[in-house]
C-alpha cells in the first residue's frame, strides 16, 4: 500500500519498459539500476517538431491492465530490460550503516550517552567472473531473460541486457553482443544511460513506423482488407454476428485504428495530431456505436487536451544529465545563460543593463536543444520567455515581442491556440467516456484509472472543491460493498490513491482517513483464514503516517508544556487517541515490540487524563507484556535490555524514525532548585577589589548581594531539590533517577523511589537528587533519566525563570577543589537528628552549674596539596548579664610534636584568643595536613542569667545594663536598702516555686578561612567551619535570693545571698576565704559576704547617667558603671562548693547578683553618709537605746561626702514611730508579710522630743578631694551634736534630715538628693517612766 503510486494523466503519454532482476537477486544493486534508468525518463527525439519521448521504467506491470493494450497502447510492455549481477559484485557499492555507540562521559558517572555513527564503507573491487563458472552462470540467465520475452512477446519491440561482473568474451558466447551492455562494476558502468537511450531511440523508431502504418492503415480500412483491434474480453459482449462488410464495421475498424494511430501520437510525443486524431476516432466509433472505444477515444482526447494545456514536455529535459553523444550538459539554467550573453553583448555595445531591460534577445526557431542556443544578428526583439524552455511559442514570429517582462506562465499555456479545449470540455468528455466505461463490467480498472484523469484535471486547474466532490460521488461507487468486481486488496490500492491525492493538496484529514479506510480492506480476510504478523506490518507505516492527519504533532515540543498539551490541542482528543490505539495495536500485533512500547508510552503521558481507568490500566498491562517479550526475544539480562526512550527508533519498514518521548507524568518532577552546599562546605568568593565599597555615601544595599550567588565545588556531594508526585491510584517504583549534566564531568548517585498511591489532598514530596563533580567549569543540568515501567525514561529539567514564564536550564559554577577544616575532639557525639546542619561537627557536654571544665579542640586541615590561610575564630554562646562567659578560649598552639621540634615556631605560632562575641584580631595559617590545638574553659553559668538581646552584658561588648538587670531582679528579686533602713524586695518568691532541673545551651566556635588558591580573575575562596557545642547544665548549687545590709560602717555593707543546693548530696560551701558551711540536699542557706563600698563610683554618679541626652547614651554611661563595680564586687563575692559524693567543685554563679544595677548601687559611696553616736559610747546602728522620760541625750552626728562640689544646707531631727512591726513568726507568708512591709508608713511624732540647743544646724560641706580607694575610708566632712529629751514614753525613732538650701549661683545645687542618695540608720530609742525624776 505504501508503495502505491497515484495515476496520472501524463502515464498515457510515456513508454512502458519492464525492467527485471536475472540470475542471482541482488536488490541493492538492482534499486541503484533502476534508480539510474528512472533519471532517463526523457528523449529529445527531433528538433522540428520539438518532439520528448518519455519512458516509464517499471519493475512490474499489473496484468489486469496489460489486457487492455490494444485499446490503450500505453499499456503494452514495448522494451524490457534484463539486469544480472555476478556473484563477485558489491551490490552496496559502498554501504552506509547507522549504529548507536555508547559513550559513557566518565569513569564514575553513572549517565549513559548514546550517539548516531554513519559508517561509510567503500565500494569493494572484486574480481570478474571468468571461464566456465561465468558461462553456466550466464547461460541459466539467458534462458530467464528468453522467458521475459516469451512473456511479452507481442508487445516488445526491443530488449537490453545489463550483465554486472562477467567478463566479455563468456558474455559474447551466450548473448547476443547488440542486446548486452556489460560493465565490470557498477562504478564502472557510465555507459548504461547511453545503451538504454539507444533503446529507447530504438522504441521511438519502432512507434514512429507504426503511426504512419496506421494512418495508412486508417485509410484502407473501407476496403475491408485491414484487421480490426479487438480486445481480449470484448468477444463475450458482441450480439450476434457482425457484418464485415457493412458501412458500421468499416467505420468501426477506421475508428479503432485511428484511436491507436493516436495513441502512437501521443507516446511519440505528438499532442496536438494525436488530439485530431482522437477528434476522428469519436466521429466514427460514435457512428457505429462502439462504445468502448469510444470510450478510450475520449479519454484519450480529454488526457491530449490536458497535456496541451498544463504539460510542457521540455521541462521533463531539464533533470536529465545528458542526452546523447551530441548533446552536453549545461551547468547554468538557460536563463542564466541568456542573462550572460546579454551582459556580455551590452558590454561590447556600450549598453547599461537595467531592471527594464535586462533581458536578452531570443532564440530563433533554429534552436535545437536545452544548453545551446544560437542568436539572431539583430536583438530588437525580445519575447517573455519562461524558466523551462529555450525557444520561441510555435508559430509566434520573433519580432513579435518587445515586453521586458518575463512570464510566469509554462510554454504550454503561451502556445495554446485558441481554439484548444477548456477545462469544462475536458470535463464533459471525461464524462462521456465514464458513461460508455461504465457499460461494460471487465473494464472497471480503466473505468476507475479515467475517473482519476477527471481528478487530475481539476486539481490542474486548482479547483479543489470541484475535485473533491467529484471524487467523493465517483470513488464510493468501487469501495462500496456491492461493487464485486474489485477484491479488497484493489479496494485498498484505490484507498491509498486517494490518500495520495488529498495528501499532495494537503488535505491531512482526508488523507489520514483514506488511508485507515485502506488498511481495513487490506486486513480483510476470509473466514478461514487468520491474519499474520506480515499483514499488520505491511499496513503498519500506513497507519503510522495518518497520525499528523489529526493533529498528532511526530515530535511535540516538550519546552512548550509539561504535558505536551499542544499535541491534544491539534484535533479531537478521543479521535486522537483511537488513532494512536490502532497503530500502537498493529505494532504489537506486527512484533514491534520497541515500536510498540513507544507508542503505548506517548499515549500514557499525553492523553493519561483524557482515557478512562478500564483502558488505562489495559495499556499498562499491554506495556509490562511487551517489556517482557521484548526482554526474551532479546535473550538479555533485564538491566540491559531496557528499552531506551530517549533515543531515536529507526523501523525496517517504511523508512520510519520514532522521535524520543519524554514521560514526564510517571512520576511528575518539578520545581528544581539548585541546594547550596552545607554550611561547612559553601565557598565565597571574595573579588579581588573588595578592599572597600565602591560608592562614597553608605547604603544598606551596597553588600546585600556578597553572598546571593550559589557555587558548588570539586568533589563535594551537590543537590538539587525537586517535587515528586505519583498521578497514579497505585504505587509507583522509580529506579535508577540520575542526573544529566554537561559542561563538566558530573558523577550522579543513583536514586531509587517508591511513591504512594495518589490520594485527595495529597501534596507532592520533595526530595533530593546527589551528585559530584569533578572539574572546574560551568555545569548545566539539562534533565534527569529514571528506570520506570521497565523502560529508560530520558527527560528535561528547566527552572522557571524570576518575573516570567520562561524556562531555562539549571546552570551552576563549579569551582576548583578547596581545602577543609575538620575537628577532632574527647567530648563525645550530640545524638541529634536534626540535618539542618549537614556534617558540622556537634558533641556534648555535660557540666554543673559553676562547674569548669578545661577542654582542647584539634583543628585539622584535611586537604592533602592546599594550605589554609586567614584562620579567625569567633564565639557564638549564650550571652550572660554578669560573671563570666561560658566558653573563653584561651590560647593556639601546634601539636606536641611540633612544639618539642622548634620552641620559636611554638612561641610564635601560639596565637592568643580572647573575647566571647567578637572576632579575633589575630589570625593564623594551617599547612596541608597539619593540626593545630585550641585550648578552652568551659564554665556552667546560671542559665536564668543569659540574656538574649543584643545589648546585654557578660563578657562581650557593650549596652544594656538597665534592661539586662530589670531582668535579672525579676528573677531573682534582690533586696534594697532605703534611707528608712527598711529591706525592700526581698530576695527569691518565685524561685522557689519552680524548681530547676537543667538546660541545654548551645555554643559554636565559628572558623572562618581562605584557601591558598587565586582563582582566575585574582579573587580568594574562603570557607566557614563549625564546631557546634551541646552543654546541658545541671544545677548543683545557685543563689536564690539575695539582700543587701548596712556593714560595720558607712563605708561597708553585707550582701546576703541565699544558696540553694539543687543536687542529692550534701554541699559545702566555703566564703569569706576560711569560712565553711554546709548545705543538706534542697535546702537552702544564708551566706553573709562583707563587701567594702567603692570609693571609684560617686555617689551621685548613676544620677548623673540618668541625666544624659539620649537613652542610648544612658544605657552606655550606666554600663560602664556597672562593669566598674562588677570588677570591685566580684573580689567580694567568691563561694565556692564542693560535693564530696560526687567529686565535684566550683563556684556558685553570681552572674545574677553581678548583673542587677540596684544592688550595684547600695555598694556605691552614697552622696551623704550620716553617722550616728549617742552619748558619745560609739556607734549604735542596730542596738535599741534605753533612755528614761526627760532623760537628757546627746547626740552626734558625723557628716562624709562623697560629692565632687560644695554642699550647703541644714541639718535638723525627725521622731517617728512604727505602729504595726512585722513579725518574727516564720509560719507567716512571706509575701504577704512583704506586701504588709511595703504598706507600712512611719508616723511622725515631733512632738515627743524637746531639743534643749538649736534645732537645725546649718552646715557647708566641701568637695571630695580624692577617690582612690587606696587611701582608705575618707574622713567626716563635718561633726554636730544635738542635745534633747524624750516627753512620753513608747519606742521611737531618731534620725537626722538634711535639708539642702538651693542657689542661683551654683547649678549643680539646684538638683536635689534623693533620699537613697543619703545613707542614715535611724537609732531606736526605748522610752520608759523607770528612773524618771
Amino acid at each position: 500500500m505504501e508503495t502505491a503510486l497515484l495515476p496520472s494523466a501524463d502515464e498515457r503519454a510515456k513508454v512502458t519498459v519492464l525492467v527485471r532482476p536475472l540470475g542471482q537477486r541482488q536488490t541493492p544493486a538492482f534499486n541503484r539500476i533502476l534508480e539510474r534508468l528512472g533519471r532517463q525518463r526523457a528523449l529529445l527525439v527531433s528538433d522540428n517538431p520539438r518532439r520528448v519521448l518519455q519512458a516509464n521504467f517499471v519493475s512490474s506491470v499489473n496484468p489486469e491492465l496489460t489486457k487492455f493494450g490494444e485499446l490503450q497502447l500505453h499499456r503494452k510492455v514495448l522494451a524490457v530490460v534484463g539486469v544480472a549481477c555476478s556473484s563477485a559484485v558489491d551490490g552496496g557499492g559502498g554501504r552506509r550503516s547507522i549504529s548507536e555507540e555508547r559513550t559513557t562521559q566518565s569513569s564514575s558517572n553513572g549517565t549513559t550517552h548514546y550517539r548516531l555513527i554513519v559508517h561509510s564503507t567503500p565500494p569493494r573491487r572484486l574480481p570478474l567472473l571468468t571461464g566456465d563458472a561465468a558461462v553456466e552462470q550466464l547461460e541459466e540467465i539467458h534462458a530467464q531473460y528468453k522467458t521475459l520475452k516469451a512473456e511479452h512477446s507481442s508487445t516488445v519491440v526491443d530488449s537490453r541486457c545489463v550483465l554486472i561482473g562477467y567478463d566479455d568474451d563468456a558474455s559474447r558466447k551466450v548473448f547476443s553482443s547488440r542486446e548486452t551492455l556489460v560493465f565490470p562494476a557498477l562504478d564502472e558502468s557510465s555507459e548504461l544511460e547511453h545503451g538504454v537511450r539507444e533503446l529507447v531511440r530504438a522504441v521511438y523508431t519502432v512507434i514512429e513506423s507504426r503511426r504512419v502504418e496506421g494512418n495508412m492503415s486508417a485509410g484502407k480500412a473501407g476496403e475491408g482488407n485491414v484487421a480490426c483491434p479487438l480486445l481480449p474480453e470484448e468477444e463475450r459482449f458482441r450480439i450476434g454476428v457482425e457484418n464485415r462488410e457493412s458501412k458500421t464495421y468499416k467505420r468501426k475498424i477506421t475508428g479503432r485504428l485511428k484511436k491507436q494511430t493516436a495513441d502512437l501520437s501521443l507516446l511519440g510525443g505528438l499532442p496536438r495530431e494525436a488530439l485530431e486524431g482522437y477528434s476522428a476516432a469519436i466521429e466514427q466509433l460514435k457512428l457505429a456505436n462502439d462504445h468502448l472505444w469510444l470510450a478510450g477515444a475520449y479519454e484519450g482526447w480529454a488526457v491530449a487536451a490536458l497535456l496541451l494545456r498544463h504539460w510542457d514536455p521540455l521541462a521533463a529535459l531539464i533533470d536529465v544529465p545528458t542526452m546523447n553523444g551530441l548533446h552536453r550538459v549545461s551547468s547554468m539554467t538557460p536563463d542564466q545563460i541568456r542573462q550572460a550573453s546579454g551582459e556580455m553583448r551590452g558590454k561590447e555595445n556600450g549598453e547599461v543593463a537595467n531592471d527594464d531591460n535586462n533581458h536578452l534577445n531570443p532564440p530563433s526557431s533554429s534552436s535545437s536543444y536545452l544548453g545551446h542556443h544560437r542568436y539572431r544578428s539583430d536583438g530588437g526583439a525580445r519575447l517573455p520567455l519562461s524558466n523551462h524552455s529555450s525557444g520561441p511559442p510555435e508559430g509566434e514570429k520573433a519580432g513579435g515581442g518587445t515586453s521586458g517582462r518575463r512570464s510566469k506562465m509554462p510554454w504550454a499555456a503561451l502556445r495554446k491556440d485558441r481554439g484548444d479545449a477548456d477545462a469544462e470540455e475536458i470535463l464533459e468528455k471525461i464524462e462521456m467516456a465514464l458513461e460508455n466505461y461504465t457499460k461494460f463490467s471487465f473494464a472497471a480498472l480503466a473505468e476507475y484509472e479515467c475517473m482519476m484523469v477527471a481528478v487530475e484535471s481539476c486539481r490542474m486547474e486548482k479547483d479543489f472543491i470541484a475535485m473533491e466532490q467529484l471524487h467523493r460521488e465517483k470513488v464510493g461507487k468501487y469501495l462500496d460493498d456491492s461493487f464485486t468486481r474489485f477484491d479488497h486488496h484493489t479496494k485498498a490500492i484505490i484507498c491509498a490513491h486517494a490518500a495520495l491525492l488529498y495528501k499532495a493538496m494537503g488535505f491531512r484529514r482526508k488523507h489520514a482517513f483514506f488511508s485507515r479506510l485502506g488498511v481495513l480492506f487490506r486486513l480483510h480476510i476470509e473466514e478461514a483464514n487468520q491474519r499474520t504478523p506480515s499483514d499488520y506490518r505491511a499496513v503498519y507505516p500506513t497507519l503510522y503516517k495518518t497520525l499528523t492527519g489529526y493533529g498528532i504533532t511526530e515530535r511535540p515540543d516538550p519546552s512548550s508544556g509539561l504535558f505536551c498539551s499542544e499535541a491534544v490541542a491539534g484535533g479531537p482528543v478521543q479521535l486522537q487517541i483511537k488513532a494512536l490505539h490502532e497503530v500502537f495495536t498493529s505494532a504489537m500485533r506486527a512484533h514491534y515490540h520497541e515500536a510498540a512500547i513507544r507508542h503505548c508510552c506517548y499515549l500514557l503521558q499525553v492523553y493519561y487524563d483524557h482515557m478512562d481507568a478500564s483502558m488505562v490500566g489495559r495499556l499498562f498491562g499491554d506495556l509490562e507484556m511487551l517489556v517482557r517479550q521484548r526482554a526474551a526475544s532479546l535473550s538479555l539480562s533485564s538491566s540491559s535490555s531496557l528499552h531506551h526512550l530517549g533515543q531515536h527508533l529507526s523501523l525496517e519498514c517504511g523508512g520510519i524514525i520514532l522521535p524520543p518521548v519524554q514521560m514526564t507524568r510517571f512520576p511528575m518532577i518539578s520545581d528544581a532548585i539548585l541546594c547550596p552546599l552545607p554550611s561547612h562546605l559553601a565557598p565565597r568568593v571574595i573579588p579581588a577589589s573588595s578592599d572597600g565599597p565602591s560608592i562614597f555615601i553608605y547604603s544598606p544595599f551596597q553588600n546585600k548581594n556578597d553572598d546571593a550567588t550559589q557555587a558548588w565545588v570539586v568533589d563535594c556531594a551537590c543537590s538539587i531539590s525537586v517535587l515528586v508526585y505519583n498521578c497514579r491510584p497505585t504505587e509507583l517504583v522509580v529506579e535508577d533517577v540520575l542526573l544529566i549534566t554537561d559542561g563538566v564531568p558530573f558523577e550522579s548517585v543513583p536514586v531509587r523511589m517508591t511513591l504512594p498511591p495518589a490520594t485527595e489532598g495529597a501534596a507532592p514530596a520533595r526530595i533530593k537528587l546527589i551528585g559530584i563533580p569533578r572539574s572546574a567549569g560551568m555545569l548545566t543540568i539539562s534533565g534527569y533519566s529514571c528506570t520506570v515501567f521497565g523502560v529508560r525514561n530520558v527527560c528535561r529539567l528547566q527552572s522557571e525563570v524570576s518575573g516570567g514564564g520562561s524556562k531555562t536550564p539549571l546552570q551552576i559554577q563549579i569551582l576548583p577543589a578547596l581545602p577543609l577544616m575538620t575537628f577532632d575532639t574527647t567530648l563525645p557525639r550530640a545524638p541529634i537528628t536534626d540535618t539542618s546542619e549537614n556534617d558540622e561537627s556537634v558533641a556534648e557536654l555535660r557540666v554543673y552549674s559553676g562547674q569548669t571544665f578545661d577542654h582542647i579542640l584539634t583543628v585539622l586541615n584535611s586537604s592533602k596539596t592546599m594550605a589554609i590561610k586567614n584562620v579567625r575564630l569567633a564565639v557564638q554562646q549564650p550571652k550572660v548579664a554578669g560573671g563570666p562567659s561560658m566558653i573563653e578560649v584561651l590560647r593556639e598552639e601546634k601539636e606536641e610534636g611540633e612544639e618539642e621540634g622548634n620552641e620559636k615556631e611554638k612561641e610564635e605560632g601560639e596565637v592568643k584568643l580572647r573575647g566571647a562575641f567578637k572576632k579575633s584580631d589575630d589570625i593564623f595559617s594551617v599547612s596541608p595536613l597539619e593540626s593545630r590545638r585550641i585550648r578552652m574553659k568551659i564554665f556552667g553559668i546560671d542559665p536564668t542569667t543569659t540574656t538574649d538581646d543584643g545589648e546585654g552584658g557578660g563578657g562581650g561588648g557593650g549596652g544594656g545594663g538597665g534592661e539586662a538587670s530589670a531582668r535579672a531582679s525579676q528573677v531573682l528579686s534582690g533586696s534594697s536598702l532605703t534611707s528608712n533602713g527598711v529591706i525592700e524586695g526581698g530576695g527569691g518568691g518565685q524561685h522557689d516555686l519552680i524548681p530547676y532541673t537543667g538546660r541545654l545551651l548551645v555554643a559554636q566556635l565559628v572558623f572562618t578561612y581562605e584557601a591558598d588558591l587565586i582563582g582566575p580573575q585574582g579573587e580568594c575562596y574562603s570557607r566557614r567551619g563549625c564546631f557546634r557545642l551541646l552543654i546541658s547544665i545541671v544545677p548543683a548549687l545557685s543563689v536564690s535570693s539575695w539582700s543587701v545590709l548596712p556593714g560595720d560602717g558607712p563605708f561597708s555593707r553585707y550582701i546576703v545571698v541565699d544558696v540553694s543546693n539543687a543536687s542529692d548530696a550534701d554541699a559545702e560551701l566555703v566564703y569569706g576565704g576560711t569560712k565553711s558551711i554546709s548545705v543538706q540536699p534542697r535546702e537552702t542557706c544564708r551566706v553573709p559576704l562583707l563587701s567594702e563600698c567603692c570609693l571609684e563610683v560617686g555617689g551621685r554618679a548613676f544620677h548623673a547617667a540618668s541625666q544624659c541626652d539620649s537613652h542610648h547614651m544612658q544605657r552606655i554611661e550606666i554600663e560602664r558603671l556597672r562593669r566598674r563595680l562588677e570588677l570591685h564586687v566580684a573580689r567580694h563575692l567568691d563561694i565556692r562548693w564542693t560535693i564530696p559524693s560526687y567529686e565535684l567543685d566550683g563556684l556558685v554563679p553570681v552572674g545574677a547578683l553581678l548583673s542587677s544595677v540596684t544592688l550595684l548601687k547600695q555598694l556605691v559611696l552614697p552622696a551623704l553618709s550620716l553617722t550616728l553616736s549617742v552619748n558619745d559610747s560609739g556607734r549604735q546602728t542596730e542596738v535599741d537605746v534605753s533612755v528614761g522620760i526627760g532623760e537628757l541625750v546627746n547626740l552626734r552626728v558625723d557628716i562624709v561626702s562623697s560629692l565632687d562640689y560644695e554642699l550647703v544646707g541644714g541639718l535638723m531631727l525627725s521622731c517617728y514611730q512604727e505602729m504595726n512591726t512585722p513579725s518574727s513568726n516564720p509560719t507567716i507568708d512571706r509575701k504577704k508579710l512583704m506586701q504588709t512591709v511595703q504598706l507600712q508608713t512611719p508616723l511622725d511624732r515631733p512632738g515627743a522630743i524637746v531639743c534643749t540647743g538649736t534645732k537645725q544646724v546649718p552646715l557647708q560641706l566641701e568637695a571630695m578631694a580624692s577617690r582612690h580607694s587606696s587611701g582608705g575610708p575618707p574622713a567626716p566632712s563635718f561633726s554636730t551634736h544635738f542635745h534633747f529629751f524624750f516627753r512620753a514614753e513608747g519606742q521611737y525613732k531618731v534620725r537626722p534630715v538634711f535639708v539642702q538650701q538651693t542657689s542661683a549661683d551654683s547649678p549643680r545645687s539646684q538638683s536635689y538628693l534623693a533620699d537613697d542618695e543619703i545613707f542614715v540608720t535611724p537609732i531606736t530609742f526605748n522610752v520608759s517612766t523607770k528612773g524618771v525624776r
